[in-house]
């Protein structure tokens, strides 16, 4: 992209910043949707057999990029989000994508302050 960011940058920040100071949580992800729809093709609420990755996005063929498995939480923790992706196998659904695939879990917290763990999946 022309200035650098990414839709998973765009995700980092919104996850580390205090809302006061960036955009509201209601707002970030369409934004960051928004951003991504050039470089990805982006499924909300996708199903996998074993439930529902609230995002999945799949690089666009002319896009050297990961693919993300994103899973958001409100209220609870990051390391909650990253453990339902794994005990319902999201990334099972999307596993002839040849790429790296990223795990990514975040959580909005009014009195914790957000938090993002990303981890890439291990093929």
């Amino acid at each position: 992209m022309g200035n650098g960011l990414s839709a998973l940058s765009l995700l980092r920040t919104a996850a580390f910043c205090e809302v006061k100071y960036c955009f509201p949580e209601r707002e970030t992800i369409p934004i960051a949707y928004y951003y991504a729809q050039n470089q990805y093709i982006i499924h909300r609420e996708f199903a996998t057999g074993k439930g529902y990755a609230d995002l999945v996005f799949i690089p666009r063929k002319t896009v050297d990029a990961p693919a993300l498995v994103v899973e958001l939480k409100r209220e609870q923790s990051a390391g909650t989000a990253i453990t339902q992706i794994k005990e319902k196998n999201y990334p099972e659904k999307i596993r002839e994508y040849t790429g790296k695939i990223l795990l990514v879990g975040i959580n909005y917290s009014d009195d914790k302050g957000h938090s993002c763990i990303i981890e890439e999946v291990k093929k």
